[in-house]
């Protein structure tokens, strides 16, 4: 009977220990607002993005509206048209390739060249 006291002594200390480092660790609060551009520019700022470059991609659909990941992407006769947009802030030639899925099978599409908005 005793080593049964001496394991749920044993049991209880350990989840007081546990519980005071929990407790005793900083907690980061998280921002309402991760869109903001004051907290985009910090960040660049913090990771020298300037410094290094980035590349920054997305898709807009045509009344100027960005899509975001994961949304479901409605056809029309069975094709959808939307805008791929490529940013390459890397002082390098770079490709790059577009792969699209659906379903979780990679398909077929056909691209059409537009000139760049800069």
């Amino acid at each position: 009977m005793k080593k049964y006291y001496i394991a749920a002594l044993s049991v209880l200390i350990l989840l007081g220990v546990f519980y005071w480092f929990y407790a005793s660790s900083p907690t980061k609060e998280l921002s309402s607002s991760t869109s903001n551009n004051d907290d985009i520019e910090k960040e660049s700022k913090e990771t020298n993005a300037a410094e290094y470059g980035s590349v920054g991609y997305g898709l807009i659909d045509l009344n100027g509206k960005l899509i975001d990941e994961g949304s479901a992407l409605n056809s029309k006769n069975n094709e959808v048209t939307v805008v791929a947009s490529v940013d390459n802030d890397i002082d390098e030639d770079r490709k790059y390739a577009l792969l699209i899925f659906e379903d979780y099978k990679q398909v077929n599409f056909k691209a059409e060249k537009i000139r760049s908005r800069k």
